[in-house]
């Protein structure tokens, strides 16, 4: 068995988010199967269920520090770590730290891509308005990869060129890689994420009511207000709003509700969102962006039908190959208007939908996704430091 060190921004606990799920479900996992889990973050929270054996580095300030890289050359040593998994692998200032303490060890790295190239661009204040144009998104797409892949530069192709395996959340986002990193990358494979609950028993379409529910960060990546906007052209007729979690804009949302008189709505905090899901009819997503969403994956196994953005490159896979959804032009407020009137109305195709989204939950089971990791772990371990290198360079 294998000790392993996950290195992340966030302290990990389920409580946190979607990657803090998925990533407390590989420790769980992989730790009933006789492997030793460790974490580095940088990122503190204080919630109550963090996970065991986790380490902050000593400087948060400049993640390149010299003592950064001893903190971790030392743990690596220390623990007899075998392999690291960066589940931050699209942050080229932490994972070209991590390279650098891989090279150091002489031991593989997998980097995990949580979410599109896109959210860099986004989370660029200057770029964020006009990303939400077409032929501005493809150019600054365009200027990002030109970036990437400048030879001085200790971005994604320096980051691929020592990993041993890039691995991305859909199949979808293999193309998208190789786009901004490397044309002929092979060692890029997708593995989903696992549905992070256990679903005990289906849930019947008598326990649903007329609820359009939202779950998610009040901020303004989640994009909650186009659903207010959205929602305030609704006929609800007898249909209610359900907003789940908090943010930094909740006070500004809940300002925004009122501004617009929006009717039927309720702002509900950070909750479990579990209940929500069996009660609620429909899913609403409005984001700007997104890798591979679990809210919407959790959403979908409790039955509930998914109407979003076609805003991320999963989205489309997740709502009508994985699952049985609708998936609106990016950010175009007036088709998800007539869509999700036409879907509240429609009593009998949301009944059909909801029997077939049931089955999502099979699909994203944890034990062969932990299989899949499994393999690729061993496979990592097996081969040498310098052979890994050598492989990077002829990329």
């Amino acid at each position: 068995m294998s000790n392993i060190l996950f290195f992340t921004s966030n302290e990990i606990a389920p409580s946190i988010g979607g990657v803090e799920r998925v990533a407390s479900i590989m420790f769980r996992e992989l730790t009933l199967r006789g492997h030793k889990i460790y974490t580095v973050y940088y990122i503190k929270t204080d919630v109550p269920d963090k996970l065991p054996d986790q380490y902050q580095l000593p400087l948060v300030s400049k993640l390149n520090a010299k003592e950064n890289l001893n903190f971790l050359d030392d743990l690596i040593r220390d623990k007899q770590i075998n392999i690291v998994i960066n589940l931050g692998g699209l942050y080229n200032n932490s994972s070209s730290l991590i390279v650098k303490a891989c090279r150091d060890s002489e031991i593989p790295h997998i980097s995990v891509y949580h979410n599109s190239f896109d959210s860099l661009l986004w989370s660029w204040h200057p770029f964020a308005k006009l990303m939400k144009y077409y032929s501005c998104r493809k150019l600054l797409q365009f200027i990002l990869a030109l970036v990437e892949r400048f030879p001085l530069y200790k971005g994604a192709k320096y980051i691929y060129k020592y990993t041993h395996t890039a691995v991305v959340l859909s199949d979808c986002y293999i193309k998208e890689f190789r786009f901004f990193v490397n044309l002929t990358a092979n060692r890029v494979v997708s593995i989903c994420n696992p549905l992070p609950i256990s679903i005990e028993r289906r849930t019947q379409w008598a326990e649903k009511e007329n609820i359009v529910l939202f779950v998610g960060r009040l901020d303004s990546q989640k994009g909650l207000d186009k659903m207010l906007r959205i929602w305030s052209h609704i006929n609800s007729n007898g249909w209610k709003l359900q907003i789940v979690g908090t943010g930094p804009l909740e006070s500004k949302l809940k300002k925004m509700a009122v501004q617009l008189s929006i009717n039927n709505i309720e702002f509900l905090g950070h909750q479990s969102p579990f209940e929500f899901y069996r009660k609620a009819k429909i899913f609403c997503m409005t984001s700007l962006y997104e890798g591979y969403p679990m809210v919407l994956i959790e959403s979908m196994a409790y039955g509930c039908v998914p109407i979003m953005f076609n805003s991320y490159s999963a989205a489309k896979d997740i709502a009508q190959k994985m699952g049985n959804g609708i998936a609106v032009k990016a950010f175009d407020e007036a088709s998800f208007i007539k869509e999700l009137m036409r879907l509240m109305a429609a009593k009998e195709e949301l009944e059909v939908l909801h029997k077939m989204n049931l089955d999502l939950a099979e699909r994203h089971a944890i034990a062969p996704i932990i299989d899949k990791w499994e393999t690729l772990i061993s496979k990592a371990i097996q081969s040498k430091g310098n052979q890994m290198v050598v492989r990077g360079l002829s990329d």
